[in-house]
Order: structure tokens, then C-alpha cells, then sequence
């Protein structure tokens, strides 16, 4: 969806996150000497993008906890339990990336 204002010729558009097309990936230390990769398949969100003020756009994303996936389905019943992810008490991750703030 795009809005365009004539005042000031702003344009603000976003974008809905395809989950179809969207992986969120992760990898974690086991035992301090193997790597345990991992994704998520569950993801949905939205970008919004304002063409003349970057620190009005953000990303917001919600992540589906019990997606997980590290090839393993025991480690992955593990990770959803309330060791780690709780899938029980809360299936949805939400992240929301403030608005830009410029250089660090």
C-alpha cells in the first residue's frame, strides 16, 4: 500500500512480510564445540517505509515459536519447552525494530 500526501510529498509505504518467502534462520553453541543450526517457519510482519523521514520507518515481526526447526525433533521439543522457549505460555515471539536513530 502506498499514501502520498500533496502538502509536504511525503510517501509512506509498507509492506506485508511474505512468509512464504521469509526465513528466520539462528545458530547456537552446543557443548561449546558443535554448532547447532535452526530456523523458523512461522513469520509474519509488516515494513514501513517513509520516503523522507527514515526515523519514522520500523519493521515489526512476530515469530511463531513453535515453528522451530533444528532437524532433530526431540532437541526441538526440548527448545519449545519452558527450559527455553515456553511454547505453552507464549507461541508468538513479537519484535518490533524502533524507528532509525542515525548513527551510533
Amino acid at each position: 500500500m502506498t499514501t502520498t500526501t500533496d502538502k509536504a510529498q511525503v510517501t509512506t509505504r509498507t509492506w506485508t512480510i511474505d512468509p512464504a518467502h521469509t526465513l528466520v534462520e539462528f545458530s547456537a553453541k552446543h557443548m561449546m564445540f558443535t554448532t547447532v543450526k535452526g530456523r523458523f517457519s512461522g513469520v509474519s510482519g509488516t515494513i514501513l517505509d517513509v520516503s523522507d523521514d527514515l526515523t519514522r520507518s520500523s519493521v515489526e515481526v512476530e515469530i511463531d515459536a513453535a515453528s522451530i526447526a533444528t532437524g532433530d525433533l526431540q532437541r526441538d521439543g526440548h527448545l519449545m519447552s519452558p527450559d527455553f522457549l515456553d511454547v505453552g505460555e507464549l507461541s508468538q515471539d513479537h519484535v518490533q525494530e524502533p524507528p532509525h536513530r542515525g548513527k551510533a
